[in-house]
């Protein structure tokens, strides 16, 4: 059968309203794991199309939003650093570096949340240790 999401428009049209759910009062667990895993979903389509424009504007807003407050921050968060964190393991260590400061900037932010420092691990084995530093003191 033919695939509704088969084009980068398509694709980006989930992502702006899976970003925009984030942004609810309303967000409950289930609600978070759903876009979740609609904006993994996403990821893995941008990767094998070899869409890096829609992933550089997933990476900046989802960096973005984990820092808003407000209520249902720490849901929000959550589901932005899955992602960010599911966006490192899937990209060469070339791409990553290209996303090292966003994403790392938001991380640092919150570096006493245990699933922050989980990514920021996986960030650090997957590159060289003096741009990791860079990175680091760029964003500090």
């Amino acid at each position: 059968g033919k695939l509704f999401f088969n084009k980068e428009e398509d694709i980006f049209k989930l992502v702006e309203v899976s970003c925009a759910q984030l942004q609810s009062n309303l967000l409950e667990d289930e609600f978070t794991d759903q876009i979740t895993k609609n904006l993994i979903w996403c990821i893995s389509k941008y990767q094998d199309m070899g869409c890096t424009k829609g992933k550089n504007w997933l990476v900046h807003r989802l960096s973005y939003l984990s820092r808003q407050v407000g209520s249902s921050e720490e849901l929000r968060r959550s589901c932005c650093f899955k992602c960010l964190g599911f966006i490192t393991t899937q990209i060469d260590e070339n791409e990553l570096r290209n996303y090292l400061v966003p994403v790392m900037s938001s991380l640092i932010r919150f570096k006493d949340v245990e699933l922050a420092n989980d990514v920021l691990e996986v960030i650090e084995s997957r590159i060289e240790s003096a741009t990791y530093l860079q990175a680091f003191k760029e964003v500090q």
